[in-house]
């Protein structure tokens, strides 16, 4: 058998190091550590499992830091690794008999990136194991690629079961933002060098989590202009695109990107989601459904087995289809959709907290705008979650009981005190029930909570129009042009409403 190093790039990695380096004991011959300035104990770790150690200034490049390792790596084969990335007990048999042919070639491996916290794990394929041999390369400041220099040596691509368990993203919203700030600047600086499709969809990836929506969108839909794309990509870079027109109201835009999406990458699970989200905006259920269902179908053999089938597979929480299902069948009255969404919900019930039957319940009593005890009301909160929100947001929102929408949504605010979507359902549920002046002062406040969030500023202005307070209601729409100044959409909103302030004042 040809001989197998581990090469790794590491600083201040002792949460992580020892787990990764149990997870290849025994199944690599050498280990080489390039620690780029460690103060806590991670060159302790490495110097325990016999590691070779060398120490590396960091210069903002993490191909730099991989290149140097690698002049040190003297093994027929090199696995790389992250400290946070463990190898699984059930790949190292195929990656001894891999390392024991002598093959030019880079292995694709899967990479299952836990995310716990998020609900947003991934599955990507990358070439994690190849056949050293002098002149190959690390390329990218961030994000870096051995492939595009194996490609140039002529190596070939095989793929494999291999399976890497990433724990790096397994981080709350503050953490992966500052993995995504640290991230930009070098990503910026590659592409402003060397445009390349591969660093724009990095780029829209990190612009995601910064929320740069704007951004983001612009660069994948750059990275789509590229033909060579892998259709994985592409179907991210679609759906980001197509869902983000679809939030601008923009749904022929939305539609046209849906469709080169699905032409390129019919089954993937995400884009498939987003597609029946779009179809549900533009009042075709039936199509939504089918979607949805599609979405759900795909999502199931990416996350049963969790190796992925290409370059990027990102699978989804299981509940955040079902409940989107559930939502467009019971807004369309799909019989079908209904029985079979909620089907599917039962089969993959795991709460403690409550049970299915009580939540069916909650679901007629709603549905056929019965009255709702006490009780149930105060298991609502129980029941809620991110994945629900909006679908029993949509059933109360045809409720006819006021006083007890009330409640439920009270009920919801203290479980999501920060979703401005709930707080607007209250105000509107206040005004329906004659309680102009609790939604106006609602409202106001909603304006100080969430500045950047235009929906309380319509909301107000209806409510000022229907109390004719022509006062406030101009000074709403003088600050609002102001801070609002850079979004089209709500400036056209905005003009309409003046021009009928015109014809009233």
């Amino acid at each position: 058998m040809g001989k197998l190093t581990l090469s790794m790039i590491v600083k201040n990695e002792e949460k992580y190091l020892r787990d990764c380096l149990e997870s290849v004991k025994g199944v690599v011959d050498e280990i080489v550590i390039v620690d780029t300035g460690s103060t806590d104990n991670t060159v302790e770790i490495a110097g325990a499992y016999g590691a070779q150690i060398y120490n590396f200034e960091w210069v903002n490049d993490f191909s730099a830091a991989r290149n140097f390792s690698l002049s040190k790596c003297t093994g027929d084969w090199i696995l790389y690794l992250d400290a946070d990335e463990r190898l699984s007990k059930e790949s190292v048999k195929e990656l001894k008999k891999i390392t024991s042919e002598n093959k030019l070639q880079g292995v694709y491996c899967s990479i299952y990136s836990v995310d716990e916290i998020n609900n947003k794990p991934q599955l990507m394929k990358y070439t994690r194991l190849f056949k050293n041999s002098p002149g190959i390369r690390f390329e990218g400041k961030a994000h870096e690629q051995i492939e595009f220099s194996l490609e140039k040596k002529g190596y070939r691509f095989v793929d494999s079961s291999i399976i890497i368990t990433h724990l790096g993203y397994n981080l709350d919203r503050e953490g992966l933002r500052k993995k995504a700030d640290r991230n930009l600047k070098l990503l910026l600086e590659d592409y402003n060098s060397a445009e390349s499709s591969y660093t724009a969809f990095q780029l829209g990836n990190t612009y995601s989590i910064l929320d740069n929506k704007e951004k983001a969108s612009e660069y994948y839909s750059i990275a789509m202009n590229d033909s060579k794309l892998s259709k994985e990509y592409y179907g991210i870079c679609a759906a980001y695109v197509a869902d983000y027109y679809m939030k601008l109201n923009k749904i022929e835009i939305a539609l046209d990107m849906l469709e080169k999406g699905l032409q390129k990458s019919p089954d993937h699970p995400l884009l498939n989601l987003v597609g029946s989200e779009i179809m549900f905006k533009a009042g075709n259920g039936e199509l939504s459904a089918e979607l949805c269902k599609k979405a759900y179908l795909l999502n199931n053999k990416l996350s049963d087995k969790k190796t992925g089938t290409g370059a990027l597979d990102i699978i989804i929480e299981k509940d955040k289809i079902l409940y989107h299902g559930l939502n467009v069948s019971v807004q369309k009255g799909i019989n079908e959709g209904i029985q079979y969404f909620l089907q599917e919900l039962e089969n993959n019930f795991s709460k403690s907290t409550y049970k299915f039957e009580d939540e069916v319940a909650l679901i007629v009593s709603l549905a056929g705008n019965e009255i709702i005890p006490q009780e149930m009301i105060e298991k609502f909160r129980i029941i809620l979650s991110d994945y629900n929100l909006e679908f029993y947001l949509g059933l109360l929102e045809k409720y006819n009981s006021v006083d007890i929408k009330i409640k439920l949504i009270g009920e919801a605010l203290i479980k999501f005190d920060n979703n401005v979507l709930v707080w607007n359902k209250l105000g509107l549920a206040y005004s329906k029930a004659d309680k102009t002046e609790k939604a106006v002062n609602l409202f106001e406040q909603l304006l100080t909570r969430f500045p950047s969030e235009p929906s309380p500023v319509f909301y107000l202005i209806s409510l000022y129009f229907q109390t004719k307070d022509y006062g406030k209601l101009e000074e709403l729409i003088k600050t609002s042009k102001k801070n609002f100044k850079g979004n089209m959409l709500f400036n056209q909103h905005i003009t309409t409403i003046e021009k009928k302030l015109e014809h009233i004042v």
